[in-house]
């Protein structure tokens, strides 16, 4: 397929659908990249947030058009102008085993085994023996494993996702867990969320490497994020077109302090005076159309927008409506692709158009008031909001003060995973993470 260009300087690339399968589309109550998936035969959909603008396009019908933002009068912002915030935002397998997770040893693209480096952890006491257990949800059916680890103050629970034509997919989220630092009031909690061909292998390298990182610059988060990005950059692995996202929880006696690449998530369970429990964000979601993102983008000559369809063809010329989520879109080897966050870790090429793999810092100072942290990645958040998720983990800490975290991990990412099967064939993979703050 061609790709043609308008004025010689914005891309654009024609392709084509119905506008019955339009207006589906856009009457799906998903959000994000899942509502253009039910727009696309299931040979096409995209297996990430890595969005193919040519590949997934070669055989429908209709006309159907991406545009991108102009670049010109946009004005630069600088990287860390949002950084550093101390205040809180507004309220608001190959196999089918999951092998990622609880795998002793990393490998990288040719097969080959990397050092080990967990391990010495471990040994230590600083970083948490993975065991994680395989259960099986229902019968017997592999698109259904689940993987759990419990912990001291915390659990994990993780849902492989489903993607029609792929019976082998590969769960691309990870998680980390640090608890026992010796002599150091600190646990240290997060989720990832790969994309792109090799979003698994990345998400599962963050796992394996981001402990040594975290714990050889004494928790300066920022310097460990850098590091893991420019460790991924320097691997085995090819990250030219896949990364992951990254969010990361420092949990001490007085606060928390919330690291954020990305649009995995992390919210806060508290009280309000009259013993309710309300929904506090500790991190905003890295999209590509947020004024402060948009601007760095476009100041390092990003081309955004989103997917256009043609829902008519009048005497005036042709009317579209938007599908799907802003993206930040690129050319790698004459493909279009578009990333639909601003910021992660890898995507190298993405990343010289102004997509950052600088946290966001968000730091919250703990009360009596506040009960349990959730991280999720968007599996969860893009069916689930902030509110319905404190909830029900809430009714687990109103059974007992004993409440187990697995239990509330588990049912929060299996009523996700509910409400994905009920609005397409297409199901994100789930992660999430829930961790007491009252013990």
């Amino acid at each position: 397929m061609s790709l043609n260009r308008t004025n010689n300087a914005t891309p654009s690339t024609s392709f084509t659908t119905t506008p019955t399968t339009a207006n589906a589309v856009m009457n799906s109550p998903r959000s994000g990249a899942s509502k253009e998936i039910l727009g696309m035969p299931k040979k096409h959909r995209s297996s990430s947030r890595q969005s193919s603008g040519q590949r997934g396009a070669n055989r429908r019908t209709g006309k159907y058009v991406e545009t991108y933002a102009n670049a010109t009068g946009e004005s630069p912002a600088p990287l860390g102008k949002t950084l550093g915030s101390t205040s809180s935002p507004p309220e608001n397998s190959n196999g089918a085993y999951f092998p990622q997770i609880g795998n002793s040893s990393n490998t990288n693209t040719s097969g080959s085994s990397l050092p080990p480096k967990r391990s010495g952890l471990a040994q230590a006491g600083l970083l948490t023996t993975l065991s994680a257990t395989i259960s099986h949800s229902g019968k017997a059916d592999t698109n259904n494993f689940i993987v759990t680890e419990e912990h001291n103050y915390a659990s994990v629970t993780s849902i492989r996702g489903l993607k029609p034509g792929n019976p082998n997919w590969i769960n691309q989220d990870n998680f980390l867990v640090m608890e026992n630092f010796d002599a150091k009031d600190t646990r240290i909690y997060g989720v990832l969320d790969g994309h792109g061909e090799n979003g698994h292998l990345v998400s599962r390298r963050c796992r394996e490497n981001f402990p040594h990182f975290i714990l050889s610059t004494n928790i300066k988060m920022d310097l460990a994020f850098n590091m893991m990005h420019n460790d991924l950059t320097a691997s085995d692995i090819d990250v030219r077109c896949s990364g992951a996202t990254c969010v990361v929880a420092v949990v001490q006696s007085n606060k928390i302090i919330v690291y954020n690449c990305g649009d995995s998530r992390a919210v806060l369970g508290r009280r309000t005076q009259n013993g309710a429990i309300t929904a506090h964000p500790l991190s905003n979601d890295h999209k590509p159309d947020k004024p402060e993102e948009r601007k760095r983008i476009l100041s390092c000559g990003g081309h955004l927008g989103c997917r256009q369809v043609l829902v008519n063809q009048g005497n005036r010329g042709p009317v579209s409506m938007p599908v799907g989520p802003c993206r930040v879109w690129y050319q790698h080897r004459g493909e279009t692709l578009g990333l639909a966050m601003s910021r992660s870790l890898g995507d190298a090429v993405v990343h010289k158009f102004g997509v950052s793999s600088e946290p966001e810092v968000i730091e919250h100072m703990v009360d009596d008031n506040d009960e349990f942290i959730i991280l999720a990645t968007d599996g969860v958040w893009d069916v689930v909001d902030n509110n319905h998720a404190v909830q029900m983990i809430h009714n687990f800490v109103v059974r007992s003060p004993n409440w187990n975290p697995l239990e509330a991990s588990s049912a929060l990412c299996k009523f996700a995973r509910s409400r994905w099967e009920k609005l397409s064939p297409m199901i994100d993979d789930i992660t999430c993470v829930i961790v007491k703050l009252k013990t």
